[in-house]
């Protein structure tokens, strides 16, 4: 039962080449498009990695995991990072009206039940 598939297979084959429509649909056309939207990509990715990223953040823990993570932010590239010493109500509505992108909240305590 096994030993006729490559029979089937070769003639579905030898069919499929002899359409030159099929050929061009399935050969053609894809050595064309994939090349094309790899560099569509590639290109938006590298405009997306160039623009600088607003990042909020809102410390009401102060403790060590918040100054860590802001070491952190800091030293990533395009990183914008403002820190807002107010209430989250407060926060969120200057992240509108300052049009950030990200709001990172660490309430108090954080750093102990990280520990």
């Amino acid at each position: 039962m096994l030993k006729g598939w490559k029979v089937i297979a070769k003639k579905e084959l030898k069919q499929l080449l002899r359409d030159p429509k099929i050929t061009i649909g399935m050969i053609i056309i894809p050595l064309i498009m994939y090349p094309l939207m790899g560099s569509l990509f590639r290109a938006s990715i590298e405009t997306s990695m160039r623009q600088e990223i607003k990042i909020a953040l809102v410390d009401e823990d102060r403790g060590e995991f918040s100054t860590y993570l802001k070491q952190y932010l800091n030293t990533l590239p395009n990183v914008k990072l403002a820190e807002y010493d107010c209430s989250l109500s407060e926060a969120i509505k200057r992240a509108w009206a300052e049009e950030v992108e990200a709001l990172i909240y660490i309430p108090p305590g954080a750093s102990e039940s990280l520990e």
